[in-house]
Parts: C-alpha cells; sequence; structure tokens
C-alpha cells in the first residue's frame, strides 16, 4: 500500500498547496506563511511520500503552535518515519522484544538522514 501525495492537503483547517518543482539540493520545503509543501521533482515514490509527510509534520507543528519543536529535525524525522510505516503498512523498526507486536519502539536512530535536506540534530 503507498501513502498518496495530494495537490492539497488541509492543516487544522488551512489549505496547503503541494507543488513538485526542481529545488536546489533540497528534497522538501514548506512555507506556512503561503501554505506551500514542495517536493522535489526527482524523488522515488517511497521517498516522496516520506518528504511529504515529513513537510507536513512541521505544517502541522507550525499551526499548534510549537515553533521550538518546527526545527527539531530528529522529532519531525521520526514522526514522519513512523508515520509513513503506519500508513504503507511497513514495519522496519526494530523492537526490543523481536516480536513485531508494536511494543519497544523507538525513534530512528540520529544518523538517519532528513529527508528535507536541512541538518539533524545530533
Amino acid at each position: 500500500m503507498a501513502v498518496e501525495v495530494p495537490r492539497s492537503v488541509s492543516v487544522l483547517g488551512l489549505a496547503y498547496a503541494v507543488e513538485t518543482a526542481d529545488m536546489d539540493g533540497e528534497d522538501g520545503s514548506v512555507s506556512p506563511a503561503r501554505q506551500l509543501i514542495r517536493l522535489s521533482s526527482g524523488l522515488s515514490a517511497e521517498k516522496r511520500e516520506q518528504v511529504f509527510l515529513h513537510e507536513l509534520v512541521h505544517a502541522l507543528l507550525d499551526q499548534l503552535g510549537y515553533a521550538d519543536l518546527y526545527g527539531d529535525e530528529h522529532l519531525v524525522q521520526g514522526l514522519a518515519i513512523g508515520l509513513h510505516q503506519a500508513l504503507a503498512g511497513r514495519d522496519g523498526v526494530p523492537t526490543s522484544s523481536g516480536s513485531g507486536s508494536g511494543t519497544g519502539r523507538s525513534l530512528p536512530p540520529t544518523s538517519t538522514p532528513c529527508p528535507c535536506g536541512r541538518p539533524s540534530r545530533p
């Protein structure tokens, strides 16, 4: 199952346009002021899904007023990958018990690259 990347998405009642563009070195970006999510045109389908969710998390944090968390790339990336796995029906995150039961999960390691091109928090 794939995560459909829409042309527009409602972020807590605000309509955000989603567009594809040639981007210099970044996989994606979000502009809350313009209500716009941009995705790089050169992404694979799965990477496009992940980057969309990553930028959507940034938009949600902005709309919720969490300015201190908006720039926390480790948190944003962890939420985006978790959402992608849940929505796409994929399960690649190791568990402490190895049972895959959904318990003992942890965020992806800090070495997980941020698909938007912004540096991750150490």
